[in-house]
């Protein structure tokens, strides 16, 4: 799954992470890219480690990657597991802070059936520079591993970007497109899930929720 919950802030105005453990834990989702994810970051979202709550709910495995950190408060990316995370690392994409919001581009190595698989998921920036430098990062950065990349691309279908990571990726919604935004009357794909040909694709949905401005996205794999 995919997700960009917007701190936890659904479409009613208040802020409810208990609506996105109980999306995640009714859908029976393995692994869970999460965008816009608070920690301890302000009034806004009760400075709560938003990602290590969700853990802890779920009873997952997690790893959290700021993009933005101001002292303690910070604003990133979270990769949610109940499959053992064996290591991760964050990387930062900035340009002047005048011209666009710092993104990151979480890693995490998973252990599926004795092998080791590569998640990245980001919120990607609309700056044009900046979204080129994490396209280019997901198709450079992982060799021939099986990898799953998942986010908030903020492109739509048929972009330059979108075009680039087909490259190397399948998208797992190209025969079902399925917008996610806005949630309320989505029209645009901006969040997708992609794959390596490591994996089969058995499906996908889009989940119905008001519980933030973009819909999740699940796809059903297998690995081979």
């Amino acid at each position: 799954m995919t997700y960009n919950i917007r701190h936890g802030r659904g479409l009613d105005g208040k802020v409810d992470l208990k609506r996105i453990a109980d999306i995640i834990r009714e859908a029976n989702i393995d692994i869970i890219a999460l965008n816009e994810v608070d920690r301890n970051f302000s009034r806004r979202s009760g400075f709560v480690d938003q990602a290590k709550w969700l853990a802890n709910e779920l009873k997952m495995d997690h790893v959290f990657g700021p993009a933005l950190s101001i002292k303690t408060r910070q604003y990133g990316n979270s990769i949610l597991s109940r499959l053992p995370i064996e290591k991760h690392e964050n990387f930062l994409f900035k340009l002047s802070p005048l011209l666009a919001e710092p993104r990151s581009i979480v890693k995490a190595n998973i252990l599926i059936d004795n092998s080791l698989v590569t998640v990245l998921t980001s919120h990607f920036s609309i700056h044009p520079i900046l979204h080129q430098k994490q396209v280019r990062f997901c198709l450079e950065h992982t060799n021939s591993e099986p990898c799953i990349l998942m986010g908030d691309l903020n492109r739509r279908p048929h972009s330059k970007g979108y075009r680039s990571l087909l490259k190397k990726y399948v998208d797992c919604c190209a025969k079902k497109p399925l917008p996610t935004f806005p949630a309320n009357r989505p029209r645009a794909r901006l969040d997708y899930i992609f794959t390596t040909s490591h994996f089969n694709i058995i499906g996908t949905d889009i989940i119905n929720t008001r519980a933030s401005d973009h819909l999740p996205i699940v796809a059903y794999l297998t690995f081979h």
